[in-house]
């Protein structure tokens, strides 16, 4: 079968066009133009992107029908888009409309199919996908020959992995690295001592004896006595021959669409014994920059979140002077910590954080950075990048700095910004 095209898939533009120009005709305010929005416009592909490959030129278009409708008065007038459709798709607890991105659900839409396939093995497609594919979902097969079914089923897995969580059997199924089977998140989110080189495309069955107990011997070599004691203690089942996939968290709170959707590019807490510095830098055209830095703990809880206004004119030096923010709110009990991990969305700042030791690296050439010496009083530093949408806290109260200077050592301070809190709570909610 050939690849499908935007043209095969103008009958639901068409649908979703016809619907813009029925509602036009009428006056609507804007909450009820955000409404149809919400509930029938955004909903037209949703068939077509759970079982199709729908080009993303085909959802795009869709939106971009919302965004001209949700903001014209008429058809002669373009608008003016006062808030951008990135910050409409947040939920209302964060200041959005609540409305979804199509690009970003359609893999959240698949992850159910996979779910439901994985739950029922003796249905047909499964019987069929397992005799030309083999049932390992998570090994990508590439080629002309692959048939759009199976890409389909590949794309849900994709955004369906991060919020399973493996019971181990025999672990011949389980990746060591991208899967969950220590509590909630997978080895590439614990920045800690792990030999990578050893565990990089290791099943978790290599780290097991003949008797299916832990190769305990093994089991340290590979991720230290502290990381090691965690996974000792994981009972393994004897319960069947397989190894078996549970939802992390309870559907009774919500989909296994809400879930994909939410899980994705969020933050990450640190592991037992860590803290985790958030940073991030605000800069103005007028050169005001405001300063974040946020401290968190494993269980998500806030420690103490502070922010600073300076005046600089150059992004990458002012990020490095929000990392070192820390010197402001460290206290002598984190010095007794077996560590701290400092994370910032800046790839260059990082970059420079990480080459502390290598000043002769051209970066450090480049760039002359701030004085890091208070990082040498720790007994371990991690310094670590993460996406925007992973540091949101930090880049939220970057620019509230811009406003009024603060430091915050609970949610329960008369002054804490009553929107930062349901950030807060979405991210610890999750650990």
């Amino acid at each position: 079968m050939r690849r499908l095209t935007v043209a095969d898939f103008s009958k639901v533009m068409r649908i979703a066009f016809e619907k813009i120009i029925l509602w036009g005709r009428k006056h609507l305010p804007l909450a009820g133009r955000a409404l149809l929005i919400k509930t029938s416009l955004l909903s037209v592909p949703m068939y077509a992107m759970t079982h199709t490959s729908i080009p993303n030129g085909v959802l795009m278009t869709i939106e971009r029908m919302g965004r001209q409708f949700l903001w014209q008065k008429d058809a002669n007038s373009r608008g003016m888009h006062y808030v951008g459709w990135k910050e409409l798709c947040q939920s209302t607890d964060l200041g959005g409309l609540g409305f979804h991105c199509l690009i970003q659900c359609k893999g959240a839409l698949r992850a159910r199919v996979v779910w439901d396939l994985i739950q029922n093995k003796d249905s047909i497609i499964y019987k069929v996908l397992v005799a030309r594919y083999g049932m390992n979902l998570w090994d990508y097969v590439q080629g002309k020959k692959v048939s759009i079914t199976w890409k389909v089923i590949q794309d849900g897995a994709k955004a369906l992995r991060p919020i399973l969580r493996w019971n181990i059997m025999n672990g011949s199924q389980i990746d060591v690295i991208q899967d969950v089977w220590i509590m909630n998140r997978n080895i590439a989110k614990w920045p800690t001592f792990v030999n990578f080189e050893e565990v990089e495309n290791m099943k978790v069955c290599n780290l097991l004896n003949n008797s299916f107990q832990w190769n305990e011997e093994m089991v340290k070599h590979c991720f230290g006595n502290t990381m090691a004691d965690r996974i000792l203690a994981i009972n393994i089942s004897t319960e069947s021959l397989e190894d078996n996939p549970e939802l992390i968290y309870s559907r009774m709170s919500m989909t296994v669409v809400a879930m994909a959707y939410r899980d994705s590019e969020l933050w990450c807490p640190p592991p037992l014994g860590l803290l985790k510095f958030n940073f991030d830098a605000a800069l103005l055209p007028s050169n005001q920059v405001g300063l974040c830095v946020i401290a968190r703990n494993q269980y998500g809880k806030l420690i103490v979140a502070a922010g600073r206004k300076i005046e600089h004119w150059d992004a990458l030096q002012a990020e490095m002077l929000a990392a070192m923010a820390i010197r402001e709110v460290f206290m002598d009990w984190m010095f007794e910590l077996d560590g701290i991990i400092i994370e910032g969305d800046c790839i260059n700042a990082i970059r420079w954080l990480q080459r502390l030791n290598d000043r002769q690296n051209v970066i450090h050439r480049r760039v002359e950075g701030p004085d890091t010496a208070l990082f040498l009083e720790f007994k371990q530093v991690l310094f670590q990048y993460t996406p925007r949408n992973s540091n949101r806290v930090a880049d939220f109260c970057a620019h509230l700095a811009l406003v009024n200077e603060f430091t915050f050592f609970d949610v329960n301070n008369s002054e804490f910004h009553s929107t930062l809190l349901p950030l807060l709570r979405e991210e610890s909610d999750r650990v």
